[in-house]
C-alpha cells in the first residue's frame, strides 16, 4: 500500500500552503504566496536541497541587519559571486532571476548585440551563454595532448556590483577568469560569437589586469611599465702586459625529458571523464535538458 503522505509531490502548491499557514500575515492567501513559492522552489532545486518546512523558513526569515544600508552595494545571488567552471553558465539564468532587480549584469562573455540583464529578469541560456560554452568546449577538445593546458580551467564569476554615475544604477560584470584569478577571455570574441578556436589560448604571464579579489571583485588594469633604454655595454680593456685568461666553455644543461605520451593521454582522459560526469549530474538535478546534455557530452566523445 502506497503511503499517500510520503507520495505527495512537494512543489509550488505545497510551499504556498506552508507560507499561508506559517506566515499568514505576509501571505494571507495561497494565491498571494504562489510567486514566492516558485522562487523558493527554484532556489532549493538549484542548491540541491529538499523541500522541507525548515528550508522554506530559512529562505523566508531575514536576519536583522542583513538588508543593505543606504549607499551600500546590493548583494547578488551567492552562487554568482563564487568562481565556477564554465558549464555552470547553464544555471546563470536561474541565479540571475534570484538576484534583486537593483543590480544590472553586463556580460563580457555574451554576444555584443544583447542588452544588459536586470536582476530578477528571465533570460534564455541559449541567447546569452551558449556561444561561450560552445567555444570553451572546443578549446578543451583542442587541448588534448597539450601538456601546458592540462590544468587549465575556464572559470566564470560575477564581480561585486559597482554604482555607475552615468546610469546611477548598480552594475556587475559577468567575466571569465583563469585558475590564477586573472580576468581573461581565452580568445572569445563577443563581436563574433560564432568564431571557432583553431588553437589553445592559454593564460599568458604578465598580461594587464590585476588578480580577481574575493572581497572587492574589482579588476583595475595595471599600467604597463615602459622598458628602460638599454645602453650598449663597453668592452672591458685588458690591462697591459697581462695575458687574458682562457675561459672554459660551459657544459650545456640537459633539457628536461618530455613526459611520455601515455601520461599525457591518461590525464586528458581523466579530465574528460570528470567533465562528462559533471554534465550528467546537472541533467539528473534537472538543471539542463536531455538534448543539452547530449550536445555537451558530444563535444568530449
Amino acid at each position: 500500500m502506497v503511503n499517500k503522505k510520503n507520495s505527495k509531490i512537494k512543489g509550488v502548491r505545497y510551499i504556498a500552503e506552508k507560507l499561508n499557514k506559517y506566515f499568514v500575515k505576509k501571505y494571507p492567501s495561497k494565491k498571494s504566496a504562489s510567486e514566492k513559492a516558485k522562487e523558493i522552489l527554484l532556489t532549493l532545486n538549484s542548491n540541491g536541497e529538499k523541500v522541507t518546512i525548515k528550508n522554506i523558513s530559512k529562505l523566508i526569515r531575514t536576519p536583522r541587519g542583513s538588508s543593505p544600508k543606504k549607499g551600500e552595494a546590493p548583494k547578488i545571488y551567492r552562487e554568482l559571486a563564487i568562481p565556477s567552471e564554465y558549464y555552470q553558465l547553464a544555471n546563470y539564468p536561474n541565479w540571475i532571476q534570484l538576484t534583486t532587480n537593483e543590480v544590472w549584469f553586463d556580460s563580457k562573455i555574451s554576444p555584443d548585440e544583447l542588452p544588459m540583464i536586470q536582476g530578477g529578469a528571465s533570460i534564455e541560456y541559449s541567447d546569452y551563454f551558449k556561444s561561450f560554452v560552445d567555444y570553451a568546449n572546443e578549446m578543451v577538445a583542442l587541448s588534448e595532448g597539450d601538456i601546458d593546458s592540462l590544468n587549465m580551467e575556464y572559470l566564470v564569476v560575477c564581480t561585486k556590483p559597482n554604482q555607475k554615475n552615468a546610469r546611477k544604477r548598480w552594475e556587475s560584470q559577468i567575466i571569465c577568469i583563469g585558475t590564477d584569478g586573472m580576468p581573461y577571455n581565452f580568445g572569445y570574441d563577443p563581436q563574433n560569437p560564432d568564431k571557432v578556436p583553431t588553437k589553445v589560448e592559454t593564460t599568458p604571464d604578465g598580461r594587464s589586469g590585476s588578480k580577481w579579489d574575493e572581497e572587492s571583485k574589482e579588476m583595475p588594469p595595471k599600467t604597463p611599465k615602459e622598458p628602460k633604454d638599454s645602453k650598449p655595454s663597453k668592452p672591458k680593456k685588458e690591462p697591459k702586459g697581462k695575458t687574458p685568461k682562457k675561459q672554459t666553455p660551459k657544459t650545456p644543461k640537459e633539457k628536461s625529458k618530455p613526459k611520455p605520451d601515455s601520461d599525457v593521454k591518461g590525464k586528458v582522459e581523466l579530465k574528460r571523464l570528470s567533465i562528462i560526469e559533471k554534465i550528467m549530474d546537472m541533467f539528473l538535478q534537472g538543471k539542463i535538458t536531455k538534448e543539452e546534455m547530449q550536445t555537451m557530452i558530444a563535444k568530449y566523445e
